[in-house]
C-alpha cells in the first residue's frame, strides 16, 4: 500500500530532491573546467599536432600579440589609433546596413528618372534580387576605388564635417 501524501511528507521530498540536485550541480561543477584550463587543452592538442616551424611561428604571432596589447594599453598614440580604425570599422558596417535599408525603401522606377530623359529600360519600382545585389556591389565598389585615390586631411575632414557626422 503506498504511503499517503502529507504536507510534512511532501516537504521531505522536496528537501531531498533539492539537496540532491545541489550536490549534483557540485559534482558538475568540479568536474568542469575552467575557461582558462580548456584553453590551455586545447592548446596542447593543437602543439601536439604542429610541426617545430609552425610552433616557432605560433610562439613569435604570441609575442607580437604582447607586444601589440601593450603598446594598445600603454602607448596613448596607439591607442586612439586603434580605436580609430575601430571606429571605422562600425562606420562601414553602419553604411552596410543603410544601404540595406535604403535599397529596400528606393522605388528605383522614380530614382533613376533623370530629368529630360526616358526612363531606364526595364526598371521597374524594385530590382530583382540579381540585379540589387549587383547595384550594391557598384556602390561598395565604386566607394573602394575611390578610397584608394590620394587624398588631402584637409578634404577628409571637410567629408567627415559636412557629411558623415550629419548622415549619423
Amino acid at each position: 500500500m503506498a504511503e499517503e501524501r502529507t504536507p510534512e511528507t511532501d516537504e521531505v521530498a522536496t528537501e531531498q530532491t533539492q539537496e540532491g540536485l545541489a550536490q549534483q550541480q557540485e559534482e558538475d561543477v568540479q568536474r568542469e573546467q575552467s575557461p582558462a584550463e580548456k584553453l590551455q587543452e586545447r592548446r596542447a592538442e593543437l602543439e601536439a599536432e604542429m610541426t617545430e616551424e609552425e610552433k616557432t611561428a605560433a610562439d613569435k604571432m604570441v609575442k607580437v600579440a604582447l607586444i601589440a596589447n601593450r603598446l594598445i594599453v600603454g602607448d596613448k598614440r596607439y591607442g586612439q589609433l586603434v580605436a580609430s580604425m575601430l571606429a571605422s570599422r562600425q562606420l562601414y558596417a553602419m553604411c552596410l546596413y543603410e544601404l540595406e535599408r535604403l535599397c529596400g525603401d528606393t522605388d528605383f522606377k522614380k530614382a533613376t528618372k533623370a530629368e529630360g530623359e526616358e526612363n531606364l529600360e526595364g526598371v521597374g519600382k524594385e530590382l530583382p534580387d540579381e540585379q540589387l545585389l549587383m547595384l550594391k556591389e557598384v556602390l561598395v565598389n565604386s566607394a573602394a576605388v575611390q578610397a584608394q585615390q590620394p587624398f588631402e586631411e584637409p578634404h577628409l575632414f571637410k567629408g567627415m564635417i559636412e557629411t558623415v557626422f550629419p548622415w549619423m
